[in-house]
């Protein structure tokens, strides 16, 4: 009984640990926000642009596309990679460094 009990245990640990390997919808969101708030940065403190309005409308036109392309083409690694950026151009090298095979 109590091996039993070791071993339920022992799985549902696997279970509940998280993949950080794994590149799902929730990173590849995470990532196209970052993306995002990469290329407006700076335009917070210009009083001429709504920066809300430039955020959604850049969501919107990558959409459900960029997720689907993040998913097939990308690694865990390059997705850590552009989220540590702190720029545009080192977040998008990412997407061709040699951590490209999948």
């Amino acid at each position: 009984m109590r091996r039993a009990l070791v071993l339920v245990i022992a799985m549902l640990g696997i279970g509940c640990a998280s993949n950080d390997d794994e590149v799902d919808r929730e990173k590849c969101t995470k990532l196209r926000d970052r993306m995002i708030a990469l290329r407006l940065a700076g335009l917070e403190t210009s009083p001429d642009v709504n920066v809300a309005a430039h955020r959604d409308a850049l969501a919107q036109s990558m959409g459900d596309e960029f997720i689907a392309s993040c998913q097939r083409s990308l690694t865990a690694s390059q997705i850590r990679c552009a989220m540590a950026a702190d720029n545009l151009a080192s977040a998008q090298e990412c997407s061709r460094s040699s951590v490209a095979t999948k």
